[in-house]
Order: structure tokens, then C-alpha cells, then sequence
């Protein structure tokens, strides 16, 4: 430990000093924290007492706030009441312990040398020795924290996992937790002062809880609430300060650290490059949620235009997304996928859609090629016979997937296709999620130009790929029952391919004519 740090009397008198100590003076506050570290001295002064905290993942927010506001906080108020949660019990008694073995550590070189009370044990909870009264409690989100009042609440990631926030069940247990069980346990600081409450987190949904407290409880943005408090100003107790740290700048105006446009939050981390890297492979949709801050309507990012056309036309000479079958795409491991989702489970007179997707996977480079779909409308039986007809015409080599849904035809064709056609690669797939999130691999593919249709030549028929782009187009993401589409099959059917490589990355390797700084593929008589 650093000499220096060990004759200052006093390291708690200000959290920079006490983060450097904390840290054995082997770090610092990072640059873009320090609108953070003045918006939380604001806070201890009493001017501000709501504050919503949003960054990418491994920026060290939660070193900050965790770690080092806590621990800084409970030794210079050593009788006041802390709650601190995160998504599961196991992580928010990780974050206890931290803090606990902290103060052990270091609160003896503070203002008020708090010591731990020695009979008090237990790992989700501990007090300070008389004559303080102060405790801290850990709970994971949804825990019981029933009878316990806090001057500071940390909410660190309340939610895990996109699925956890995606789900209405979950957004509703998230409201409910907190009005009920967290909102009502705030009380005055002990020196007279408003409570503190941090939520502190990455944002996963327009609905998780940061989306929550913004569409019931009043807000203001972060530059806006620092410029009205370094005037002198008090936010009032019930609003909210929202500071959103995206990984790239929006520009000078909107950005709470001034950057100019696109300039990387930490750039010794993730510099821009890696940053364009992350969107590809994220999408869109993900990176602008996860690294920007800015959840959307995920109806915002279905399948567009042009992410396959170079006009507003549908034009063959328009496509920007048709390869040439080249050896060495032609000779990649084949899969193919179907869609019967639509089918009925019982055989009747209706005509259904179906959908069979021929795909390779080009692992190396991350591309998705579409070599032919078997797409239609007829009965049960006729179906089955387009099926047993394709499994042949593809070959032994060909692995062909269902995907199964139930109330679906899928069950009773397996069956009969395990029985029939058992020297051929036949399996099955149970989706987990709904169209729309089942679609996020495959458009994160269109949206790279990583979805490429392959062609023999240009003088080929394109109506199928035409036809597959336009349902893609005019996908909205919703189940059968409630979306207003007749049929979406040839979108479930490469989803479930997109899926099915994404899980199992070590199928397919491709060494074709690409050019890959640009993202195009060459016909042979391109190439000179």
C-alpha cells in the first residue's frame, strides 16, 4: 500500500481519495465517471436524491458505485440504514462482502472509524459495532427486505438476462418490487437530509427498470440537472436525474461529457473500431440498447429494403445481397430447414404454408448463404410429399431440421420420417422464444450484408429470392395469432437456420472469392 495513503489521516473526506485507497492507489476514477462523482457529492449534500445511472457493460460503474460510493458512504455516516440488491441474492451478497471486507480494512483510517460489530456473521448483512447503528443489507431483486428502512438504496442490474426483460410477467414483478418493496423503505438520513436511491445498470428493455420509473415518475436529464445544481440549484426529491453514458457519443449538444460525435466513452477499453465490430455483431437493435442506452420499440428493427436492394425497386439488377455458386460455396455442409408451424395437426382439406430453406454457414467470415426454399401452399399429405421428395433430391449429405412447434403437423411428420427415411440426417428443434427475438440472429446477418442468396447466374429466375425478401419485409414479429400477416414461414424457417449455426459456430468453413473489407461477393468473370 502506498505510504502516502497510509499517513492521510483521514482517506474518507472525499471519494476520490477513498477510491485511490480502496484500490491501493492502482486506480483512479476514470474520465467519463467524473460527472458521476459530482452528481453523487450533490447527492450527499442533500441537493439531489433520485439518481439513474446507465453505461455499457465493463465500464466500472459498478466499481464506482458498489464498491466505493457504499463503503464511502456507510463509514462517513456510520448510523444510517443501506439496501443494496442486484438480480440474484448470490450476486448482491458478492457485493456485500466487498463492501463489509472494505470497511474492515480501511474504515479505521476515516473521519468516524466505524467498527464491524464482531458477533454479526451472516454474509447478506452486517452492522457496525456501538456506538453506530449502521447496517447494511444485500437482497437480490424480488428478495425480502420487508421491515428494513434505508437511507441509501443501491439497485445494481436488477434484471440478468434480454429474456428476463422482455418478459410482461417480469416487467410486472419488477414494477411491483419496486413501489412496494423498495420505494417504501426510504427514509430521511439520519443528519436530516433526503434518502439517496441509485439504480445503476445497463439497459435491456424500453420496459426494464430504469423504462419503468421514466414513464411514472418525474425526470430530468443529467447535463441539464448538473448545469442547474453547479448554479446553485436543488433538484427536487422526487425527480429522477437520468445519466446515460453511451458508448459513442450522439455529439456535443446531447452529450453529458461534451464529446464530439461518435467519440468512444472509453477508449483505452473499446476504442471506435471495436466499438463498429460490436454493432455487427450485436445489431443494431442490441448495440443501441445494451452500449447506447437507447431501447426502442423492437418493431423498429425488422428486415429493410435496403438491406437488400440498392433501389427502391425490385428489380433483379437491384439485388444487393445474390452470390455466385461458386466451388467453394457449393461444396460447404448443407442444412435444411423447415417451417411447418402453419400446418395443421390434424389432416384436413386446408391448404397451409410451408417453408424449407436450403443453408451453409460461412464460419470464418460470418456470412449466411441461402441456396434454394421450398416454399408453398397445400394439404397435410401434400406437404409430406414435398418433404419426402426434397430429403431425397438433397441427398444423404443434406441434414434436414424441423423446427417444432406445437399444435403443429411437425410431430406426426417426424414420426413418420424417423420410421421411413432412418439412413438420412433428420432432427428437431423446439424453439424457446417468440418470432420476433428468434429473428434477431437473422437480421443481424441482413443488417451486416451477411445474408447472401445464392444464384448460378444472373440470367437464373429470381422470383423466389424476391419473394423471401419481400416476406422478410413484411415481417412484424408477432405470433400467428396476433400478427397481421397471412404467413411468415420463410422468415421462421431461415431464423431457425440462423439460430441453428449461431449455436454450433464450428459448422462451416468457406474459402470463396470474397472480398471482405467491403462486404461483396464476385461473380468469376469479375475478377480479372
Amino acid at each position: 500500500m502506498n505510504k502516502q495513503i497510509l499517513q492521510n489521516k483521514f482517506i474518507s473526506d472525499d471519494l476520490i481519495t477513498w477510491y485511490k485507497a480502496i484500490n491501493y492507489d492502482m486506480y483512479k476514477p476514470l474520465k467519463w465517471q467524473i460527472p458521476l462523482l459530482r452528481i453523487l457529492n450533490y447527492a450527499v449534500q442533500g441537493k439531489v436524491s433520485r439518481i439513474m445511472i446507465s453505461a455499457p457493460p465493463q465500464h466500472g460503474k459498478t466499481v464506482l458505485i458498489c464498491d466505493a460510493f457504499t463503503s464511502w458512504y456507510m463509514v462517513n455516516n456510520p448510523n444510517d440504514q443501506v439496501i443494496l440488491t442486484a438480480y440474484s441474492q448470490q450476486r448482491a451478497t458478492k457485493y456485500g462482502v466487498k463492501i463489509r471486507d472494505i470497511i474492515n480494512v480501511f474504515g479505521k483510517q476515516s473521519r468516524f472509524k466505524p467498527q464491524l460489530k464482531q458477533d454479526h456473521k451472516l454474509k447478506t448483512n452486517f452492522m457496525f459495532a456501538p456506538p453506530y447503528t449502521g447496517e447494511l443489507l444485500a437482497a437480490g431483486s424480488h428478495g425480502a427486505i420487508m421491515g428494513n428502512p434505508a437511507n441509501l438504496v443501491v439497485i445494481d442490474d436488477p434484471i440478468k438476462e434480454l429474456s428476463d426483460a422482455r418478459s410482461p410477467t417480469m416487467q410486472e414483478n419488477l414494477n411491483d418490487w419496486y413501489i412496494g418493496s423498495i420505494d417504501t423503505r426510504l427514509r430521511k438520513r439520519n443528519n436530516g437530509k433526503p434518502p439517496i436511491i441509485i439504480v445503476v445498470a445497463q439497459r435491456l428493455h424500453q420496459r426494464d427498470l430504469q423504462g419503468i420509473i421514466l414513464e411514472q415518475e418525474p425526470s430530468i436529464d443529467g447535463k441539464e440537472a448538473l448545469e442547474i445544481l453547479s448554479n446553485g440549484g436543488i433538484i427536487p426529491k422526487d425527480t429522477w436525474v437520468y445519466m446515460n453514458f453511451p458508448a459513442l457519443s450522439l455529439g456535443v449538444e446531447q452529450d453529458i461529457l461534451e464529446r464530439p460525435l461518435n467519440t468512444p466513452l472509453w477508449s483505452s477499453h473499446k476504442d471506435y473500431n471495436d466499438l463498429v465490430t460490436d454493432r455487427k455483431r450485436k445489431g443494431t437493435y442490441r448495440f443501441e440498447m445494451i452500449m447506447q442506452g437507447n431501447p426502442t420499440r423492437e418493431e423498429d428493427y425488422i428486415f429493410r429494403h435496403d438491406w437488400f436492394y440498392n433501389d427502391e425497386s425490385y428489380d433483379d439488377n437491384a439485388l444487393s445481397c445474390i452470390v455466385p455458386n461458386i466451388k467453394e460455396i457449393a461444396t460447404m455442409p448443407k442444412f435444411r430447414f423447415w417451417d411447418l408451424a402453419g400446418t395443421s395437426k390434424k389432416p384436413t382439406k386446408q391448404n397451409d404454408y410451408y417453408a424449407g430453406s436450403l443453408l451453409s454457414k460461412d464460419a470464418n467470415h460470418d456470412m449466411l448463404f441461402v441456396h434454394d426454399i421450398k416454399h408453398g401452399k397445400k394439404q397435410a399429405l401434400g406437404v409430406l410429399n414435398v418433404i419426402k421428395e426434397t430429403i431425397v433430391n438433397d441427398g444423404y449429405k443434406v441434414n434436414t431440421i424441423f423446427e417444432q412447434e406445437p399444435g403443429s403437423q411437425s410431430t406426426i411428420f417426424l414420426n413418420e420420417l424417423f420410421d421411413n427415411f432412418s439412413e438420412y440426417d433428420i432432427e428437431s428443434i423446439k424453439p424457446t422464444e417468440a418470432k420476433l427475438y428468434r429473428s434477431y440472429e437473422l437480421k443481424r446477418l441482413a443488417e451486416n450484408g451477411a445474408l447472401k442468396f445464392v444464384v448460378d447466374s444472373m440470367d437464373d429466375n429470381m422470383d423466389w429470392i424476391h419473394t423471401a425478401i419481400r416476406e422478410l419485409e413484411n415481417f412484424d414479429g408477432k405470433d400467428s395469432n396476433g400478427s397481421k400477416n397471412k404467413h411468415d414461414d420463410i422468415v421462421d424457417s431461415l431464423s431457425a437456420g440462423a439460430n441453428y449455426f449461431k449455436l454450433n459456430e464450428h459448422i462451416g468453413i468457406c474459402c470463396a472469392l470474397l472480398d471482405f473489407d467491403s462486404g461483396d461477393v464476385y461473380f468469376p468473370e469479375d475478377i480479372e
